[in-house]
Formats: C-alpha cells, sequence, structure tokens
C-alpha cells in the first residue's frame, strides 16, 4: 500500500507511457511527492474554467519533516500550459497529509477544506482532523479539531471527513475515522465531532464534544449516502477498515435521524478481506450506480500485495440484512515499489468522459504501488455484464507509486480532464478525453 512507506524510496526505473487509447496528455507541472489530489467544486461560477479547482497533499517519507498541502486554481484555465498552472502552498508544516475534502457549503455558509493527516511512519503518526476557512486562500492556515476532543491522549491517524447533523442542533458535525497501530496491533474508532455553532465555527479552536460510534471496524475510508428500506429513507455509512479487514455498513433507526443515541445506531459487516491472504486489505468505497441500473452499487478497492482487486457489490433491495451481490471487475494487481507494506491498486471513481454520456459510467483507478493508473470502458451497456476493457494509460515502472487522481470538466466544454499524482515522479499530469 502505497501510504505505508517506512523506508528509504528506491532509484526510480521511470518509463512513463503518455499514450491514451481515448483521451490526450496535456502535460505535467511539478509536484514533489504529489500524494491526494482532491476535487474542488466552486460555486455559482460565472466562468467554466472557474468551477473546479484542485488540492493535492504532499508528503515525505523522512521522519519528522513537514509536508504541504497545494492549492491549484482553476486548472481548466491552464489545459494549453500546464507546467504554468498557478499553483500555490495552502497549508504548509502538516505532517503527512491525507485526502483533502471539500466542505458542503452548508455547513459554514462559506467556503471550507479539510484536511486529515498522519500515518504509520514514527515521528508522522500524530495526525489531526483539520478544518481549513477557503475564504482568503492566500494564507487561510487551519484549525485543529480533533486533539482537543480526546485526541492528544494518544497518537491518531485520520483520512476522510463526512457532514451530517448528529445531534439536531442545526449545525452539521464532523464524522470520521481515526486509527493507530502500536507493535502491530490497530486500534481504530468510528466517531463525530459536535459542531460547536456561532459565528465562526470554522475557525473555533475547541470542538471537544465527541461521540464514539464503534471501535475496531472502521479505519480509515467512509461514504455516505441516503438509503430506502420498508418504505423509510435512512441516512447510512459505508466504511472501511483496512487495518481490521471488514467492509461494513452503519444506520440509524432513530425516526429523526440522529446519531447521539448509541442504542440507536446499528451496523453489519458486508464483507471481510484478510482471508486467505492477510496481506489484501480493504482500501475504499464509493457508492455509485455502476451498472446503470437505477440502483446504487459499492465501487471497491481491495489493495494487496500480490493480487489487489477492483469489484462491485451490488446493494440489495434492504441495505440492513440482505444479500450484497459481488463481481470482481479487475484482479492481480501487486506492488511494484519494492516498499515494506507496499500495495496495489488505490482509490477507485466513477466518471464519464463526455458530460452529454449516459449509460454506464467508466471507471478511473490509481495502481498505487504499482507505479500505474487505468481507467475502465464497459463492454456493453447489459446490466447484468460486469465486463470491461481495461485501459493502461500511465506506467512509470519498478520503483514508483501513483497517487489519487481526480477527474471532471475543467474546462466546460464537455470532455473531462484527468488529473494524476506521480508521487515518485514528482509530477501532477494531466489528460483530456477531448479530441
Amino acid at each position: 500500500m502505497w501510504f505505508l512507506l517506512v523506508g528509504a524510496l528506491l532509484a526510480s526505473h521511470c518509463c512513463v507511457a503518455q499514450e491514451c487509447r481515448d483521451c490526450r496528455y496535456l502535460g505535467q507541472i511539478d509536484a514533489r511527492q504529489a500524494g491526494f489530489s482532491a476535487l474542488y467544486e466552486h460555486p455559482n461560477p460565472s466562468d467554466p474554467t472557474e468551477r473546479y479547482s484542485l488540492a493535492l497533499s504532499t508528503f515525505s517519507p523522512v521522519p519528522l519533516t513537514r509536508d504541504d498541502v497545494l492549492w491549484f486554481e482553476y486548472p481548466g484555465k491552464y489545459l494549453n500550459d500546464i507546467p504554468n498552472m498557478q499553483k500555490d502552498v495552502l497549508l504548509s508544516g502538516i505532517l503527512w497529509p491525507r485526502e483533502p475534502g471539500q466542505v458542503p457549503f452548508e455547513v459554514f455558509g462559506h467556503e471550507a477544506l479539510t484536511q486529515a493527516s498522519g500515518f504509520l511512519l514514527p515521528g508522522k503518526d500524530e495526525g489531526i482532523a483539520a478544518l481549513v476557512d477557503m475564504r482568503d486562500r492566500t494564507n487561510p492556515g487551519y484549525t485543529d479539531i480533533s486533539t482537543g476532543a480526546g485526541g492528544n491522549d494518544e497518537k491518531w491517524f485520520y483520512h476522510r471527513i463526512l457532514w451530517r447533523d448528529g445531534d439536531g442542533d442545526g449545525d452539521l458535525d464532523a464524522f470520521t475515522c481515526r486509527a493507530r497501530v502500536t507493535s502491530g496491533v490497530s486500534t481504530s474508532q468510528f466517531l463525530w465531532f459536535a459542531n460547536p455553532g456561532g459565528e465562526d465555527p470554522v475557525n473555533q479552536p475547541t470542538w471537544d464534544d465527541v461521540t464514539i460510534i464503534s471501535e475496531n471496524v472502521c479505519d480509515t475510508m467512509t461514504y455516505q449516502v441516503d438509503l430506502e428500506a420498508d418504505g423509510r429513507i435512512y441516512d447510512v455509512t459505508f466504511t472501511v477498515g483496512y487495518f481490521n479487514d471488514v467492509l461494513a455498513v452503519y444506520w440509524t433507526e432513530d425516526e429523526n435521524g440522529l446519531w447521539n443515541n448509541p442504542d440507536a445506531i446499528q451496523s453489519r459487516a458486508i464483507d471481510v478481506s484478510g482471508v486467505p491472504l492477510p496481506d489484501d486489505h480493504f482500501f475504499d468505497v464509493e457508492v455509485v450506480d455502476v451498472n446503470n441500473d437505477g440502483r446504487l452499487d459499492l465501487l471497491v478497492t481491495i489493495n494487496s500485495v500480490f493480487n489487489g482487486t477492483l469489484l462491485v457489490y451490488e446493494i440489495p433491495d434492504d441495505f440492513r440484512t440482505g444479500e450484497y451481490t459481488k463481481h470482481v471487475l479487475a484482479s492481480g494487481f501487486f506492488s511494484r515499489s519494492g516498499l515494506n507494506g507496499g500495495g496495489a491498486p488505490g482509490q477507485a471513481i466513477a466518471f464519464r468522459p463526455q458530460t452529454s454520456m449516459t449509460g454506464k459510467p467508466w471507471i478511473l483507478m490509481s495502481g498505487d504501488d504499482e507505479g500505474t493508473c487505468y481507467y475502465y470502458v464497459p463492454n456493453s451497456e447489459d446490466p447484468s455484464d460486469w465486463t470491461y476493457e481495461q485501459v493502461l494509460f500511465l506506467d512509470n515502472g519498478e520503483g514508483n507509486i501513483v497517487g489519487k487522481p481526480s477527474v471532471a470538466d475543467f474546462d466546460g466544454d464537455g470532455y473531462a480532464e484527468m488529473f494524476v499524482a506521480a508521487w515518485t515522479e514528482g509530477a501532477l499530469r494531466a489528460y483530456t478525453f477531448a479530441p
């Protein structure tokens, strides 16, 4: 797994593939140790090229060094001049920043970002969950909402933050998973921090009201969605346990959809990884209608040293009790980074290469420690056909790592662009599906 860097980097043997069957390589911009790219959508843009920006976490494997989060303002304006895209340091001094996340506008009434941090590397294993006020992107700083809420008694690391009103006070609260690993034993929590409210909660230093939902199930990625069962709409969270090797679903039976009553919170395990191969770990989950049958599915990756997998689980009529039918879309991915704990693949994202397209979405996927990036094209529009054509459009070779990509129509021309974080190469690479 590419974020388990615990040793010095091997020498890079770069053999970059720049050919793309359906798309064009646009160029790249220097971005040292590019890790997670994250799409940021601005509300009500007057210019289609100003709809999206990109946040990019970077991190060094050197213990105790501080890392940066970069900001690329309106990449759609620079598609013909990628090396000269506007690039700024959004945050500096973070320890191993994870995936940046856009805060829904309604949470604070203005633009904001979350930045989770920390992982296994000694000296970088004390992470935080931070809020970034994006009203001033020239020097925003950040507010740590996790340390005062029991985060300072142990070293925790964080990954992704979701937003919902957990206690019914009208303010949206921060839900996340956190974990730590001590002497090879992992401990994790699924929890939420209550929004303190007030005039400026994004800059409020004390979010000290914390509710632990469960322990040792969820430790990394999460995805929130509304699902119907028995004529009722449920507020649902799907969670990934990378260290705990479980894909799970949580929901609340509270009649008002609240999460502050432990007796109302229910959960079930959907599947387990790590059996029979202990190096297989659930990596990420996205909820999307993969086969275009009008029903939502789980798009999941399993990160492995030897046999990583891209797969889909069909969500049953009753997500609480029904069977989740599993389909393997691709397998056989393996680490080529040479690093202890390396694995493949990384994260997968459903997208459409043209905004006018209907039918099944395509799938963009990072190869992680395989040093690759792929997209998958459905072989037919038949909802029962789960076969895909695999297109390898970036292969950086052995000893290389490729981080999380982002995809959207950045310039408003109706065609999608892909930005790929090439960690070892030290670049953010750009592609377009426009002719």
